[in-house]
């Protein structure tokens, strides 16, 4: 999953539509962690 994959995957999910306040995001080492109000979403990408 690339960058581009999980960004049609957070505008599907309606992450377009949320402050940005809500979420923070973090880009380590290929593994990409989406945390959304306290509740961490890991998504590994493979690159």
């Amino acid at each position: 999953m690339n960058a581009d994959m999980i960004v049609a995957w957070a505008v599907e999910n309606g992450f377009h539509a949320m402050d940005s306040g809500n979420y923070r995001r973090h880009d380590n080492a290929g593994v990409i962690t989406i945390e959304i109000k306290r509740m961490p979403l890991a998504l590994s990408s493979s690159s």
